[in-house]
Parts: C-alpha cells; structure tokens; sequence
C-alpha cells in the first residue's frame, strides 16, 4: 500500500465500473455523497441503453466506454480501454480511482503506476472457480494485482477473510455494507396498487427483492407457501436472470395452485420505488440457494452484498434467513429477524406462519430493525469509512 489518499493534490475522484453504473445502486450512492462533500466526482461505466439516469446530481460527470465486453471484440475493448483511462485520467488531473469489479483491477494496477494514483478497490462479488479462459484470465489478474490498491473494501466479512487469504493482502479489507441512504424514506410514500390489491385479497404480505435465477432456489418459497396455514400472498420483484423464467415460475405456481397468491413483477421496479411495496408488507425473505450452487461456497457467503438486507430493515421488516454460517453470523451482531430450515417445506411453512401471527414479535423488530439502519447499516454511514480515508 504505497500511497494514502490523504495526500492526494486534486479533489477530482473518478468512480469505475465494466458494467452500466446504474444497475449498481450503491456505486450511484458513492458518487452522490463524494459530490456531496464537495467533490469533483467523475464516473466511468460501460454504455447505459435502460437509461437509468435518476437519482445522481447533474454535477456528477458521467461518461460511457463502448460496448459490453463479450467475446474477442470484447477482450480488445477492454484492453483499449486501459489507454482510455490512461488519457482521460491525466486529462482530468484525477488522484483518486474507486474501482468496482474484478475488470478493474489490471487496468488501474497498470495506470497507479504511471499516473501516481490513489488507488481504491471495491468488489461486490467473485468467483470461487471460474470458467471460461477469460474469466480465468481475470480472476488471477484480480488476486495478482489487488494487493497492490491502497485499500481494498468488500460488503460481506466471510468474503472479505477469504479474499484477504487468496490474493495475499497485507490488510483486511474494509467492510462496507451496501444498502439504501437514510433519506430513502423521506415524504410520504403511498402503498403500491398491487400492494392495495393484495391487502384487500389476503391477510399477512411476505416480499421479496432480488434477480430471479434457476440457481437461487426460489422454488423452494412456492413449496413453503403452498401449504402455509395463514391467508398469506407473496411479492417478488426483480428480474428473471435468464430468459423464460418468470414463465417457468408462472407454470409451478399454478402447479401448486397458489398463482392468485403470488405477484411476480412484469418489469424492473425502480429503487426509489421498492418502499411502496416493501414498506407495507408484514415480512421479508433473504437469498435463497438452489441444488445448482456449490453448497459450501454459497453456506459461508449467503448473506451476499446485503442490498436487500438493509432495504428490509429500513422499512422495519423481520427477515426470514436461510441457515448458513453467514447469515448465523451476521445474525449475532444484527438481530434483524430469523432463520430457517428452507430446504424443509413443512418447517420453512411453520417459520412464515409463527412469525405473521406473532404480532408483538413483529413489532418489536420492526422497531429494532430501523434503529440498526439509522444508527449503522444505511450506506452513508458504511460511506464514511471511505471518506475519512479520502479527506
């Protein structure tokens, strides 16, 4: 770790992603509060076709590279965009570079050495064993050149540990949770028409936020609710991950009979939009894994980035867990809700059922829970450790 952001001569940050940034809520976050103090925030991603240009300050610059980087054109694009950054980095008199994938890392280990940066490095996720040649290519280009960032941040302490170990850091990366900012329930925020609709039809509202994936076991929920004994509907928003699945799903839930109970989102629900709907339901469900994930893997590291965790206890929701280490773990320090065998329908049912009907119990996380994000688990106070090392 050769430099210290302190010693950084520019107040010009520049924030980079190989994705479209606003797909990244907690990378628009960052910009936001760093322009916020004041600032010049600059903030680099790969083309943005969804036009997802809300809740970001008109100050902040925002600038796309082409293309997405797939197949061999896409192995060309990323290696022309080293001298990309190169020359807008120097053009800009940038100090400071936030990287937030693994794609980063070779680019900005190569640029902190000719341009002197302050170099921080941000990973929301990683592969334990990754296919293809190029993922390969990447992912010991990450482990080779991460140690050589001035700081190195992760959402999740299990991954962190782990990252630490295989990439051979000198120091434990910072955990920093990512999740919504105080002010993202501020006004009055009316209840969704689904949700008025659902609330006329059924007693207890169980949500849940996140990508839709073969792999994320969701069928296990339906299994769960199927044979419920409270007048219970589901919520699920996101976004099917792979083509076909909200069809898949659709086709199950009339399997199981229980179609008229479960909404499953059409289209992305904008962020600033969720606490219509999570605000009035009575509980949440985590991250669940499916038989396609590697076990192991997914037990120490299920509580994943916490996006929807800290989503959940902002509108003062209990949250149902899967068992695993990482979400035991986290439970020990954060008291935001339960968990479950969600591999046992028959006990994942009672869980759901015991917790909607225990109105005192409920309420006494709901009340808990807003407190640990006000106090702690709401992004700009997981901010201010980059902050201080920036200022």
């Amino acid at each position: 770790m050769k430099n210290d952001f302190k010693n950084s001569k520019s107040n010009s940050i520049l924030l980079l992603i190989y994705s479209n940034p606003f797909h990244f809520q907690p990378t628009i976050n960052a910009a936001n509060i760093l322009y916020e103090h004041g600032m010049d925030v600059h903030l680099i991603g790969i083309e943005n076709k969804d036009n997802w240009n809300q809740d970001i300050h008109e100050g902040v610059k925002v600038k796309y590279m082409s293309g997405k980087q797939t197949g061999i054109r896409g192995i060309l694009k990323y290696f022309k965009s080293i001298f990309f950054l190169w020359k807008y980095i120097r053009n800009n008199e940038i100090k400071t570079v936030i990287g937030y994938d693994a794609k980063t890392v070779f680019p900005l280990f190569l640029n902190s050495r000719v341009l002197k940066l302050n170099w921080f490095f941000h990973q929301h996720d990683f592969w334990e064993k990754p296919k293809g040649i190029w993922e390969k290519l990447l992912w010991k280009s990450e482990r080779r050149f991460a140690r050589y960032a001035n700081h190195v941040s992760f959402p999740q302490f299990e991954r962190a540990v782990y990252f630490k170990q295989v990439a051979r850091l000198k120091e434990m990366p910072i955990i920093i949770f990512n999740g919504p900012r105080r002010k993202w329930l501020k006004g009055i925020i009316e209840p969704s028409k689904i949700v008025v609709e659902y609330k006329k039809k059924f007693d207890y509202l169980l949500i849940y936020q996140g990508s839709w994936s073969s792999y994320f076991g969701l069928e296990k929920l339906f299994d769960a609710l199927a044979i419920c004994k409270t007048n219970t509907a589901l919520i699920m928003l996101g976004e099917e991950r792979e083509i076909g699945l909200r069809k898949q799903y659709i086709e199950y839930l009339h399997k199981l009979g229980i179609a008229d109970r479960v909404y499953l989102a059409e289209k992305y629900i904008h962020y600033e939009e969720l606490p219509s709907f999570t605000l009035y339901a009575d509980a949440a469900i985590g991250k669940l894994t499916g038989e396609n994930d590697d076990a192991p893997f997914n037990d120490r590291f299920l509580i994943g980035a916490a996006n929807k965790i800290t989503e959940y206890i902002a509108c003062g929701l209990p949250v149902i867990l899967q068992e695993s280490v990482s979400n035991l773990s986290f439970l020990e320090k954060y008291q935001i809700g339960i968990t479950t065998d969600t591999n046992n329908k028959i006990l994942f049912a009672k869980t759901i059922d015991e917790l909607l009907t225990n109105n005192k119990l409920r309420e006494n996380f709901k009340n808990e829970n807003k407190r640990i994000f006000q106090n702690e688990l709401n992004f700009d106070y997981q901010f201010q450790k980059i902050l201080d090392l920036i200022n």
